[in-house]
């Protein structure tokens, strides 16, 4: 329940980004920001769907325990790890971004 509300808030943060993006054209080194800040949130979608699903898939959401077990609890665990690191650096690029705006 919880991975999917994570990839649809994720698609979404990602559509919004992309969306956003005309809008920042004029502001000049806000766009990097915007263009890391999208890279980062597909990257976090890409490696929920290349190793944290394909995991909570195996084992059914954790309620069957396989032979492999062990590696795959250590799959899921790192996935989660790099998630968290890459959502914090696409945090950082969101609050540069707003740190950089000019005043109105």
């Amino acid at each position: 329940m919880l991975d999917g509300l994570s990839s649809v808030l994720s698609c979404s943060a990602l559509g919004s980004e992309f969306g956003a993006h005309d809008r920042a054209a004029q502001a000049g080194p806000i766009i990097q920001l915007r263009a890391r800040l999208f890279l980062l949130i597909a990257a976090t979608l890409a490696i929920f769907f290349v190793w944290t699903f394909p995991t909570n898939q195996a084992t059914k959401n954790w309620t069957v325990v396989l032979t492999n077990w062990n590696k795959l609890r250590m799959q899921w665990q790192y996935s989660h790890a790099v998630n968290d690191m890459v959502t914090f650096a696409a945090l950082v690029c969101v609050v540069m971004a707003v740190l950089r705006q000019p005043s109105q």
